[in-house]
């Protein structure tokens, strides 16, 4: 009589049953090989575009499994970018947020398990998501979360609630514990006790019909009442630094800069550098500067500018001026 199988051991990944895979890293130095089994079918006739891909374990074994029309490992460490190319995986070697928007609009699908939940998973998804929606592209995207990191899961809930995930499935595996040894239980690897747990893959969509989520909630929040007015104070020709409209309005809570469109939900047009002024004082809290420039149809603002020191690329053709940017007298 067969025995049957344990419902209560994760199956062995995939990948490690293909002829000639071999993993490079073990986990938890990349997410496990159970991810690969899961991304497979999700993946299949998608251009998959892997962030911080390490040493390429995940995107090799996809790439034996086949499925997928591509696979692109987005790398920024120039080591790995060559081991990358070695095991015959195409490579971006650069940060993500340095990959150009053309590129990034023919990836259809997108996996990371990023280093850094809290800084990294919003700031990528909202850039993402922005690229799609700019570029007329769709796109799917799988952020991981894994249930013993602690940054992972305070993440997670945020994410989900302010960019619409449209699903978070659980991912168990097992890729083995010692009771001893130096991968074991007796001596936890980076700050979790093995090899062996849950992964929460949280999927998010991107493309023209999907509304910029934090959208609505970014410009109902309101620091100032409508009725409050800028004080006035001299323009400079320039700009005081770039800023990225992939990125769109960033953090008025806790970030140093962004940039608006010149026609803002709950606040109307932005056609003049006090009308961008005005944006900054009623509604980002962290704002104290803003360059505007109609010609480019940007409006940024910022937390520190040297006005005495502004940018002056491409002045002449488009004009951009900037000014301190502070609450009218008797408003607060």
């Amino acid at each position: 009589m067969t025995e049957p199988s344990s419902s209560w051991s994760p199956p062995r990944s995939h990948c490690l049953s293909l002829p000639g895979f071999a993993a490079v890293d073990s986990y938890p130095i990349r997410s496990p090989l159970a991810v690969a089994d899961f991304l497979a079918p999700r993946v299949a006739g998608k251009a998959l575009c892997e962030i911080g891909t390490r040493n390429g374990d995940i995107a090799s074994c996809l790439t034996q499994r086949g499925g997928a029309s591509s696979i692109t490992a987005i790398e920024l460490d120039h080591e790995y970018c060559k081991k990358l190319r070695a095991r015959g995986l195409n490579v971006l070697c650069r940060p993500v947020e340095e990959v150009p928007s053309a590129t990034l609009a023919a990836c259809q699908a997108y996996f990371w398990w990023p280093m850094d939940a809290e800084a990294q998973n919003e700031k990528w998804l909202r850039q993402l998501q922005a690229v799609h929606r700019s570029r007329g592209t769709n796109a799917t995207i799988y952020v991981a979360h894994d249930t013993h990191y602690t940054r992972d899961m305070s993440s997670l809930p945020r994410l989900a609630k302010h960019y619409g995930a449209a699903s978070i499935e659980r991912v168990f595996f097992d890729e083995g514990s010692a009771l001893t040894g130096q991968m074991s239980y007796s001596h936890p690897v980076l700050g979790r006790p093995g090899q062996w747990g849950v992964f929460h893959l949280a999927r998010f969509e991107a493309g023209p019909a999907i509304v910029d989520p934090g959208l609505a909630e970014r410009s109902s929040r309101r620091v100032r009442p409508r009725s409050t007015t800028v004080a006035p104070a001299p323009t400079h020709p320039g700009f005081c630094a770039e800023t990225d409209a992939n990125t769109g309005v960033g953090d008025c809570e806790r970030g140093d800069s962004g940039t608006i469109a010149l026609h803002w939900p709950g606040f109307g047009a932005v056609k003049t550098a006090e009308a961008c002024a005005t944006w900054c004082v009623q509604l980002c809290a962290r704002c104290r500067y803003v360059s505007f420039s109609l010609a480019a149809k940007d409006c940024s603002w910022y937390h520190d500018c040297d006005l005495t020191g502004l940018n002056q690329r491409w002045q002449q053709d488009l004009r951009h001026v900037s000014r301190r940017a502070a609450p009218g007298k008797g408003r607060r």
